[in-house]
């Protein structure tokens, strides 16, 4: 007869920041919560690996401290700990060769790009064009259009601007202006907190519990593990993965869901990351290619992420398969000369997978799906891919607290699961 279900009020699939923030929410809202992730540890892409001493996110990571999902976490009582970005040391890469500064005409037409965004990122146009579109008709100066894609990159990921809305690339350049923080530890330091938060208000959190499949009768879900067990529920939230996974676990039930995993484009980045034992120079602490999508940076000791030596991460933004370990260690030259002599460790990550989606022209930040599945009842969706504001890890975090709060809503428009239903 197989073995009996488990009833829940909200059951979460995936442990990173957005399960996480999710089950915080619901369970705050008064519902009882299972959080059920797969892998042995919690985190998804903010986990932070520690080799020999040095703490690796997967990739340089940043938080933006004016976002919605920065206050999210304020509203849990989470207050991240950081340093700010080298701004003095930094150079760009134009040309084959280091710069402090653009040249003067292509500065002046960025810094008018600049003053603009925060009226831009309001205009309802910039939905229907690309960030390309965007920055061709607010700069004339080849360069200077240069050093815009340059700064929509290192704020967003994203290397391909064709593909990205211009109502997200000033939305993302706007939160960066307003503060951007590397975290102490990495980013375990928001999975520790966010699932601290979740288990204070009273959420169950499961490894190693992998969700085969949900079940559906249109009020109530069975959500069936890779273990046997079952848990009834009356509010499920898809925080694992992107478009194409939510997909599979409702067994294309969805057309919502499967036209988002058909329409998106994911976000990829080639990362190699590098744990020294000093810097071979401190006149260069950053390094941002206009004219190739490529970006270099010491992530201390703005950030605590080593008890002695430095982390240094290098990248390029969407790369061909022409792209390999040899480019990222070219680009690590440039940074910090003889750093070979002074490695003590590292992380590669040949094609990171950054975004599950990006938004794109005619569809925007607010175009994007969730955390509402209109066609399923009681399933809710969050993750990078998701909701109307914030971009990367907050939007994981955004999405995860809109999630989290609907399936609270949604399981209280019910009494408890009926014994029928077990």
């Amino acid at each position: 007869m197989g073995t009996p279900a488990t009833e829940t009020d909200v059951v979460v699939i995936g442990g990173g920041l957005a399960g996480l923030t999710a089950a915080a929410f619901a369970a705050r809202a008064g519902a009882t919560v299972r959080v059920l992730d797969a892998r042995t540890d919690l985190g998804g892409r903010a986990r932070t690996a520690v080799h020999d001493g040095y703490h690796f996110n997967e990739g340089p990571h940043a938080l933006y401290t004016a976002s919605d999902g920065a206050r999210a976490l304020r509203e849990l009582g989470i207050s991240p700990k950081g340093g700010t970005p080298p701004l003095l040391r930094a150079k760009i890469s134009l040309d084959g060769r280091l710069r402090v500064a653009p040249p003067r005409r292509a500065l002046a037409q960025f810094v008018g790009l600049l003053r603009r965004v925060g009226t831009d990122r309001n205009d309802p146009g910039l939905v229907r064009i690309s960030a390309r579109e965007w920055i061709e008709a607010r700069i004339a100066d080849p360069v200077g259009r240069h050093v815009a894609a340059g700064a929509v990159r290192v704020s967003s990921y994203s290397g391909d601007l064709s593909t990205f809305s211009a109502d997200a690339a000033a939305t993302q350049l706007h939160a960066a202006l307003r503060g951007v923080t590397y975290l102490h530890s990495g980013w375990a330091q928001l999975v520790d907190a966010t699932k601290a938060a979740a288990t204070a208000a009273g959420a169950t959190v499961e490894h190693t519990s992998k969700v085969t499949s949900i079940d559906t009768d249109g009020e109530r879900h069975l959500v069936a593990l890779g273990d046997g067990r079952r848990l009834i529920t009356r509010a499920v939230v898809l925080a694992a993965g992107g478009p194409s996974t939510a997909t599979r676990l409702v067994g294309d039930r969805s057309p919502t869901l499967t036209a988002a995993d058909l329409a998106a484009i994911p976000v990829h980045a080639a990362c190699l990351d590098l744990g020294l034992r000093r810097l071979t120079t401190s006149s260069t602490r950053f390094v941002l290619g206009i004219d190739r999508p490529t970006y270099a940076s010491i992530h201390t000791p703005g950030a605590h992420l080593a008890d002695d030596g430095h982390v240094a991460h290098v990248m390029y933004y969407e790369p061909g398969d022409d792209i390999g370990v040899a480019d990222l260690e070219a680009l690590a030259d440039e940074l910090q000369p003889g750093w070979r002599d002074e490695e003590v460790a590292r992380q590669i990550g040949h094609r990171r997978v950054v975004a599950y989606d990006r938004p794109q022209p005619g569809i925007g930040l607010r175009g994007r799906p969730g955390p509402i599945v209109a066609d399923l009842p009681g399933v809710f969706v969050a993750g990078d891919w998701v909701g109307p504001t914030d971009l990367l890890g907050t939007a994981a975090i955004t999405s995860g607290k809109a999630a989290g709060i609907a399936a609270a809503t949604h399981r209280s428009a019910f009494s408890t699961v009926p014994a029928s239903a077990r």
